[in-house]
């Protein structure tokens, strides 16, 4: 009785910190300046392509310590 009550409390426990270890929120990402110096995109003949990607993050545009 006591080992059945022992195994479903490691269950309990262990599968509660499953949950929480894959629910919790990710990092926020951070924006980082361009600099220039690699292509931003492909050029074939007169077409430029440029794939964007769209999603939230952090900008610090005046310091890294500074608001975002």
């Amino acid at each position: 009785m006591a080992v059945a009550r022992l195994g479903a409390v490691a269950v309990a426990l262990f599968g509660a910190t499953a949950l929480a270890r894959t629910t919790s929120p990710a990092p926020p990402l951070r924006v980082v300046a361009n600099d220039n110096r690699i292509p931003a995109g492909t050029r074939h003949g007169d077409t430029l392509r440029i794939d964007l990607v769209l999603q939230q993050a952090e900008w610090y545009p005046e310091a890294e310590d500074g608001p975002h």
